[in-house]
């Protein structure tokens, strides 16, 4: 989706290099940045702000925090 964004011309996408390779061949897109940034293997989620509130999106962030960060037993 970031990709499908960026090459819509509605922002700046941190993507890995592999993924948008035919993109960057075709002039799609470009490097804005001439240095390479380190991913330290993180994920992200988006979701509208309203939905923020939607209990099913709540549970599900929740969730995923859990395992992303257990706590201590």
């Amino acid at each position: 989706m970031c990709i499908h964004a960026a090459v819509a011309g509605c922002g700046v996408a941190l993507i890995p290099r592999y993924l948008v390779a035919e993109e960057l061949a075709e002039g799609k897109l470009v490097v804005p940045v001439a240095h390479p940034m380190r991913s330290p293997g993180a994920h992200f989620m988006a979701y509208p702000e309203h939905a923020a509130e939607v209990p099913k999106i709540r549970h599900f962030v929740d969730w995923i925090l859990a395992r992303a960060h257990p706590q201590p037993a």
